[in-house]
C-alpha cells in the first residue's frame, strides 16, 4: 500500500482517532473472560481488541490470497 493512498488515509486517520479515544479512556476496569478476573487500564485493553481485530483481519488476508493463488 502506497502512503497517500485513500486506503492508507484512511488508515491513518482510524489510528490517530483509535489513540486519541485510548488516551481519553485510559481508568483502570475490571476484566472478566473465561472466569477469570482481572484489573486493567483501559489504554491496554483496547490495544489488546484492537490488535486481535488486526491480526485476525490479516490473517484473513493471507488466507485468502493464497486460496485464490491455488486456483
Amino acid at each position: 500500500m502506497k502512503l497517500g493512498t485513500p486506503k492508507a488515509v484512511a488508515i491513518g486517520v482510524l489510528m490517530i482517532l483509535i489513540l486519541i479515544f485510548a488516551l481519553e479512556n485510559n481508568d483502570e476496569v475490571e476484566v472478566e473472560f473465561l472466569g477469570w478476573d482481572w484489573t486493567m487500564p483501559r489504554i491496554v485493553l483496547i490495544a489488546g481488541v484492537l490488535l486481535v481485530g488486526f491480526l485476525a483481519g490479516w490473517s484473513l488476508g493471507e488466507w485468502r490470497s493464497r486460496r485464490n493463488a491455488a486456483s
